[in-house]
């Protein structure tokens, strides 16, 4: 809605070939269509023949028609015709939608990308395995097929139990030396196929670190993001700007597939005595929808004991 305010009718054709991928073959960018007002629907999904990455403009080819394609083999439905389709248990097939180039040319989001230079595609991990999960189901309905094992679930999982299994925070190292308290902290991305935090830019993980004693407190925080700059090269912090006016990344301090980091911290503590440490990492974005609503979701924990 905010790109729609600033940019008019130009908005509408970056937003809508993935979040109304039916404008990509009827061109209802206004919506006037009940088949387009569906968004990403079932129909369009499973009429998917290919998938064209380096085409941002029309990423997919469609072949409208009675034939519904899914990696079911053997499938039948008296509704429509079924074909087997190797593409749609690829990640490629949803490449398509998750990297966005904007006008500019910059990649401002990435999580196709993220994933194709990690290592799970040598694995042969796909984003199906994740966010797809195998499942008992009804196939259409109990009159066409009973329940079998194999039925991807269609919710794509994207909730903040899958979120928290994505990083683990650990204390390895709390020691004094000389007049501070060090603290070495390892985050390690350790369940998701892409980097964390993935898709808008404005997400954030934060890393807090708190060190009680004595009554007294101190803190000190990472933050892992992606930020991107305008052409004058300042930063942009919201959305619809980074989408439309984004054009180069000025750093990307995310978590890789399987990266382990550890962070030093230094907190000024002049004599040996107990204390706790505490590090939390925390899912944060604040994105705008009727208004801006912030989520904070802690992902770990860890704590530790110094006597």
């Amino acid at each position: 809605m905010q790109a729609l305010k600033e940019v008019g009718d130009e908005a509408k054709s970056h937003c809508l070939r993935c979040h109304a991928p039916m404008t990509m073959v009827n061109g209802d960018f206004d919506l006037q269509q009940g088949v387009t007002r569906e968004g990403v629907s079932c129909d369009f999904c499973h009429t998917v023949t290919d998938v064209h990455l380096d085409n941002p403009e029309k990423p997919y080819s469609v072949d409208l028609g009675l034939v519904k394609r899914s990696v079911l083999r053997n499938a039948a439905s008296p509704k429509h015709e079924v074909a087997y389709s190797e593409l749609h248990a690829k990640s490629e097939f949803c490449g398509g939608c998750h990297n966005y180039v904007a006008p500019s040319g910059a990649m401002i989001m990435s999580t196709y990308q993220e994933w194709l230079e990690g290592p799970y595609p040598a694995e042969g991990a796909q984003c199906q395995n994740c966010h797809m999960q195998l499942s008992t189901g009804t196939v259409v309905s109990r009159e066409v097929k009973t329940s079998r094992p194999e039925i991807h679930l269609h919710s794509l999982i994207h909730d903040s139990e899958q979120l928290r299994s994505a990083l683990t925070v650990e204390i390895t190292r709390a020691q004094q030396v000389s007049r501070n308290l060090e603290v070495d902290v390892v985050v390690t991305n350790v369940g998701s196929g892409h980097k964390v935090p993935t898709g808008m830019p404005s997400r954030e993980i934060l890393l807090k670190v708190v060190v009680d004693s004595g009554g007294r407190s101190w803190t000190n925080e990472r933050r892992y993001r992606k930020v991107i700059a305008d052409a004058r090269g300042l930063p942009l912090n919201l959305d619809h700007e980074m989408l439309l006016r984004g054009t180069r990344i000025l750093s990307d301090t995310r978590l890789a597939p399987r990266e382990a980091r550890t962070e030093r911290f230094s907190f000024p503590m002049s004599e040996r005595r107990g204390a706790t440490v505490t590090a939390t990492v925390t899912y944060v974005y604040a994105p705008m929808l009727l208004e801006q609503r912030r989520l904070n979701i802690e992902l770990d924990r860890a704590e530790e004991r110094i006597f």
